[in-house]
């Protein structure tokens, strides 16, 4: 599936019940752009700032119409009143460059901060404090329990030795154990997991979830997102099988294998290959549909005929 054409492509919207999750990229970006909502959040994550006013430097229409495939893209990237900036992003998946993947998001903020602030040379004492936010739902450091964890740069030799350079970071995880968040912040974790409760502030969010979903704009939007980030995901597993089979061939060759033994594995490879698209379509085919897309959406998407979706 070409990226580039999916802008062209005509989403037809049947209407059907979403299954809305915050820990969807769109849903969370759309939701937690809402002023109250993220100022609610920050105060939860850091009771001991006063957060202030909180302004977006994105307007929440170019993240609906706009899915940058280039370089860092934030979900939530505001700045309060204070001067500080806060960017927060939801992570689904624990990949092996998930912390170094902090250290850009705070070098693009201090490029965004530098462009727009038009300091002078050492003015560097007025550069804002910058919090990188991620909302993890797994646990992103192994054998630890904790719902939060914070970071800032300490002297190695001398922990009591702060740098204050302004740069935090804050991993939340929904998979934790320990009693050290509050009762409203655990709500709001349990709640991106898909947990309900009488929390007012997650009440709140279920309730502007209901009312998003109810409009057409936005349902389209979402399903468009959603199509792109499943094209986007296919593109990259394509060019890792292709990598991964000339790897293979490569060190094949190099140990010498029999002819036969070659013809034997090809063939093997490329039955089980097939089989393993044709189960990865169905199984995509599965939450495309969960997500409330037709079956022509699935369809287009997967390659699967009308009679093979039918039978899901």
């Amino acid at each position: 599936m070409d990226l580039n054409n999916l802008d062209n492509l005509n989403i037809f919207d049947d209407g059907r019940e979403l299954n809305l999750t915050l820990a969807n990229d769109f849903v969370f970006g759309t939701v937690m752009r809402n002023e109250r909502f993220c100022r609610k959040f920050l105060e939860m994550v850091l009771p001991e700032l006063d957060i202030g006013e909180i302004v977006f430097t994105e307007s929440q229409k170019s993240l609906q119409e706009g899915f940058d495939v280039r370089g860092v893209r934030f979900d939530v990237y505001s700045k309060s009143e204070t001067g500080k900036v806060y960017d927060i992003e939801i992570q689904t998946t624990n990949t092996p460059d998930l912390k170094k993947r902090t250290r850009a998001y705070h070098i693009e903020a201090g490029i965004d901060i530098m462009n727009k602030s038009n300091l002078a040379s050492g003015e560097y004492h007025n550069l804002p404090d910058t919090f990188v936010i991620f909302i993890c739902t797994f646990q992103p450091f192994k054998e630890h329990n904790r719902h939060i964890y914070t970071f800032c740069n300490f002297c190695r030799e001398d922990k009591s030795i702060a740098l204050d350079d302004g740069a935090y970071t804050i991993f939340l995880s929904t998979k934790g154990e320990l009693d050290d968040i509050s009762p409203e912040l655990k709500a709001y974790l349990d709640f991106i997991e898909g947990k309900l409760s009488d929390d007012p502030f997650v009440q709140e969010l279920k309730r502007d979830l209901a009312l998003k979903s109810q409009n057409s704009e936005w349902r389209r939007s979402y399903m468009h997102y959603n199509l792109w980030e499943y094209s986007k995901q296919m593109q990259w597993k394509q060019q890792g099988l292709e990598m991964g089979m000339q790897e293979g061939l490569e060190k094949g060759m190099q140990q010498g294998m029999q002819q036969g033994m070659q013809q034997g594995m090809q063939q093997g490879m490329q039955q089980g290959m097939q089989q393993g698209r044709t189960d990865e379509k169905f199984d995509t085919a599965k939450r495309l549909r969960s997500m409330g897309m037709t079956d022509e959406q699935i369809q287009f998407a997967t390659q699967l005929s009308l009679e093979e979706i039918k039978t899901l």
